[in-house]
Parts: C-alpha cells; sequence; structure tokens
C-alpha cells in the first residue's frame, strides 16, 4: 500500500505543478473573475487586470511550491516510510486545499457562477487516500 501512496503523492504533486503553470502563464483575469465582474455590471479596467495578474503570480507559486514539497517529501519521507513525512504531506495540502477550495465553492455559491473548486476536492482526496494508504 505504500507504493500506491507514494504514487497518489507525486501525482498529486504533478497536478499542482500544472495547476501553478496555468495560473503563473494563464489570463487574468481568468474567465470565471470576468463573469462574476461582469454580472455585477463592473468595469475591467487595466488595474483591475493587474491585480488579478498579481493575484495569479501568487497562486501560481503557492502551487509551485507545495508541489516541490510534497514532492521532496514523498521522495526522502514517505517513500521510507516515515510517518511525520506522512503527516506532512496531509496537513500541507488539508491547509491550503480546504481554505481555497472552500473560498472557491462559496463564491460559486453567491454568484451562481461555476469557480475551479472541484479540481481542489480531487487533490484533497487524493492525499486523504494516500495518507490513509501509507498506514497500512
Amino acid at each position: 500500500m505504500l507504493l500506491a501512496a507514494v504514487i497518489l503523492n507525486f501525482l498529486t504533486a504533478v497536478l499542482l505543478a500544472l495547476l501553478g503553470g496555468k495560473y503563473l502563464r494563464g489570463p487574468a483575469p481568468v474567465d470565471y473573475h470576468e463573469e462574476i465582474l461582469k454580472a455585477a455590471y463592473a468595469e475591467i479596467s487595466e488595474a483591475h487586470k493587474g491585480v488579478f495578474r498579481a493575484l495569479n503570480v501568487v497562486v501560481g507559486a503557492g502551487f509551485y511550491a507545495q508541489a516541490v514539497v510534497i514532492a521532496l517529501v514523498t521522495y526522502f519521507g514517505v517513500w521510507n516510510d516515515v510517518f511525520w513525512a506522512k503527516c506532512v504531506v496531509l496537513v500541507a495540502v488539508l491547509l491550503s486545499g480546504l481554505p481555497a477550495m472552500l473560498a472557491a465553492q462559496q463564491l460559486e455559491k453567491h454568484t451562481r457562477i461555476a469557480t475551479p473548486w472541484r479540481p481542489g476536492l480531487v487533490l484533497i482526496g487524493m492525499a486523504v487516500l494516500a495518507f490513509l494508504l501509507s498506514l497500512f
């Protein structure tokens, strides 16, 4: 089961890195941001675009950093069946993933415009499953 946990952790790290790349290279504001602003009859100025771009860079860099941490802790700790390393991966994903997912989910509930909270749910689920598998 440890091998399955390691694979899931590495997959989580890869998906986080891909998500980080999307935010670092992608458009700002993202499509759903534009929809929310337009639904509120807000004008999207260059200043708005600059703010969204800056926030996207921070989010993307955070995803990359977390991907690297998860990969390294998995390689040097989880793979060696070190309990604290398993906990670090789980806690890192939960501490960043839950607030991000819940914020996007609440925004979707409030605006009725689809937000990207579902990938967060998948990544959190993968990390929880990896942790549970690593215990057996």
